[in-house]
């Protein structure tokens, strides 16, 4: 809102996209923006925030062809009635989108409920999930859903409980048969075969039991990102599933993270037998980005096998050891440190995947992620250590250069985000 001449309050008639990622004043955001009227060429709405939030209006806006919502539901501290009625309001704001914004393409719906054991909002969350099923979009095509019960770990170390309702949205997705890109983050939704958006589908994002039932029959399928995620405070077991071949396939990533979106430094997959049959599946691949489990070179020949690799991201963990009998792990030691580019030379890694190139006569580049801690030798065996953050990591960004029959492999970039402050001898 503004003045104009004489005085005139006018509205917002001009703005067109809003970005809305603060900690704080949704409340207001919600009393501003559902006021009918205000704000009549906005098309593009994205709020995330993690504040506390009573005031869900701002969904109500009218005309929006985007919406994305990153939300935080946190019952801590509520009663358990207000618990409930926080997720009311929520439910009855998302319920009002088909009559505000009918013509609406894409839409995100990433939500998480905050909880302690005696505070789950059983009622409510109930009816958030039957909202959303019964909302009906008839243009959308990009649809991102993400519904997170985060667990405390002090109270549930070993992931979320089991008694904890599922959030099944299979209703919604099957009304949505214009879907054509697809990002899937909800344990309480299964996937059907005969599901009616897939047919369509261009894109997904999700697991690897979802990817199943993408793959499961041909269709023009360009981008898949499989997401292993672990709850819990356990060593990450994740299973790869045989996915059915698809020739259609150019972009695939596969991550692993744990349920607050941080990177798993060391898994059990991706393991070099698991990335050979995900390379046999798609032999197509211009764009690849995967997290390994072992070391690079064992993944050479299946990497060589996808001879139209334009663009190749790879992440790897290692490990170095330090000898000193007088350092302990957390400790500094009183030897210099070294960065990390130091510790992980880069060209050690450009040797290693020159090796690659005689395969691969499109890749134009090539990024590293190196992810490093330094441990002491006689508590080499040590899991703590892979349950803390990583010490190091450094991302080289190597350029191939191919001339008059020569091919070889440079730094363009290499970014360092954190060095280590133990020994590195």
């Amino acid at each position: 809102m503004y003045s104009g001449p004489n005085g005139l309050v006018l509205n917002a008639s001009v703005l067109r996209v809003l970005h809305w990622d603060l900690a704080a004043g949704l409340d207001d955001l919600g009393r501003i923006m559902g006021v009918p009227g205000r704000f009549p060429n906005l098309r593009e709405l994205v709020v995330s925030t993690t504040g506390t939030n009573n005031n869900f209006n701002f969904i109500q806006i009218r005309g929006l062809e985007m919406l994305r919502l990153t939300l935080i539901l946190s019952v801590y501290g509520r009663t358990y009635e207000d618990g409930n009625k926080l997720c009311y309001r929520l439910a009855e704001a998302l319920q009002m989108l088909p009559l505000s914004s009918p013509l609406l393409r894409t839409l995100q719906l990433k939500l998480t409920i905050d909880f302690d054991e005696n505070e789950f909002p059983y009622s409510g969350f109930r009816d958030l999930v039957n909202a959303i099923n019964f909302v009906h979009l008839p243009a959308l095509t990009t649809l991102d859903l993400s519904f997170a019960l985060p667990p405390n770990l002090d109270q549930f170390p070993d992931g979320p409980p089991d008694y904890l309702p599922a959030a099944d949205f299979s209703p919604f997705l099957a009304s949505h048969p214009t879907l054509l890109d697809l990002t899937l983050c909800a344990s309480g939704t299964k996937l059907k075969e005969d599901s009616s958006f897939l047919p369509s589908l261009r894109s997904f994002n999700g697991s690897f039991e979802d990817a199943v039932f993408i793959c499961a029959a041909q269709r023009e399928l360009e981008t898949l990102v499989l997401v292993f995620v672990n709850w819990s405070f356990d060593w990450p077991e994740f299973c790869t599933l045989p996915l059915a071949s698809h020739l259609s396939l150019t972009n695939l990533r596969v991550l692993a993270i744990d349920g607050w979106g941080s990177v798993q430094k060391l898994t059990n997959e991706l393991s070099p037998a698991s990335f050979a049959q995900l390379a046999a599946s798609f032999p197509n691949l211009t764009h690849l980005d995967i997290c390994i489990s072992e070391r690079l070179k064992k993944y050479r020949k299946a990497i060589s096998t996808l001879t139209k690799l334009e663009i190749l991201k790879i992440q790897e963990y290692r490990t170095t050891v330090c000898t000193h009998f007088e350092c302990y792990p957390g400790e500094k030691c009183p030897g210099p440190t070294r960065r990390a580019t130091k510790v992980f030379p880069s060209a050690e890694y450009a040797k290693e995947l020159s090796l690659l190139l005689p395969a691969l006569p499109k890749v134009a580049s090539i990024d590293l992620t190196i992810l490093g801690d330094h441990i002491y030798a006689e508590l080499d065996d040590d899991p703590d250590i892979f349950f803390e953050p990583h010490q190091m990591e450094v991302t080289y960004q190597f350029s191939v250069v191919r001339r008059s029959g020569d091919t070889k492999i440079v730094v363009k970039h290499a970014c360092v985000v954190s060095d280590t402050r133990h020994c590195t001898c």
